[in-house]
């Protein structure tokens, strides 16, 4: 999986843009303006911009198995396993709530 960049560009944008809005609005210098607005990522946020594995050193598609894909699928040969995807999919609803009933409980 690879990380966009350009979340990290459009967080800072935003900071300069707030900085930017700040200073207009007569709160002194560009600089303490900038002082004024700050930004905090998620643990999650944070954990995702940190590489897993060989991340940087693999690309992350296998080029082989793609072709194989497209070759099997133009062909009819691929078939679909909809028990497959159904049981992933509840598993990912399922630690979707999950998830946010511990965040639930955190917050009280």
């Amino acid at each position: 999986m690879k990380i966009d960049p350009s979340i990290k560009t459009a967080a800072i944008t935003a900071i300069n843009d707030a900085a930017g809005r700040a200073a207009s609005n007569n709160l002194g210098s560009a600089e303490q303006a900038k002082n004024t607005a700050s930004l905090t990522l998620s643990k999650l946020a944070s954990a995702l911009q940190t590489p897993v594995g060989n991340s940087r050193t693999e690309p992350p598609v296998d080029a082989k198995k793609v072709a194989a894909l497209k070759q099997a699928i133009s062909s009819g040969e691929f078939q679909v396993n909809a028990e497959k995807i159904a049981a992933r999919m509840i598993e990912a609803a399922q630690e979707t709530v999950q998830a946010e009933a511990a965040r639930n409980r955190k917050s009280q």
